[in-house]
């Protein structure tokens, strides 16, 4: 696999054993599974939202209760173990967000 810069990272999703990073300029598929790299992927500031992906928060266009719209258009859902946990991330990060436009 090629080096891939995280900002560039729209999304990751595991498809029989093959992980697919979805990034602004290309797709990559390479061997291997989430869990083995959510460590790395979180540390990294990307939000487990399902079993079989992660997003970068970076490149959301909208979200709901229980889906993410990616700002290419790809609609990803949350799945029902993932919810509350990814909707405090998103709810943190909109928050820092507003906050630092409030503030400045």
């Amino acid at each position: 696999m090629n080096a891939v810069k995280i900002k560039d990272i729209r999304f990751i999703n595991s498809e029989a054993r093959k992980l697919k990073v979805i990034t602004i300029n290309s797709e990559e598929s390479f061997y291997g599974k989430i869990d083995d790299y959510i460590v790395r992927f979180e540390d990294a500031g990307l939000i487990r939202i399902h079993k079989s992906c992660v997003i970068n928060p970076m490149h959301i266009f909208r979200y709901t209760y229980d889906l993410v719209i990616m700002n290419d258009g790809s609609e990803l859902n949350i799945s029902k173990p993932y919810k509350t946990k990814a909707r405090q991330q998103l709810m943190n990060i909109w928050r820092q967000k507003n906050d630092k436009f409030i503030n400045h």
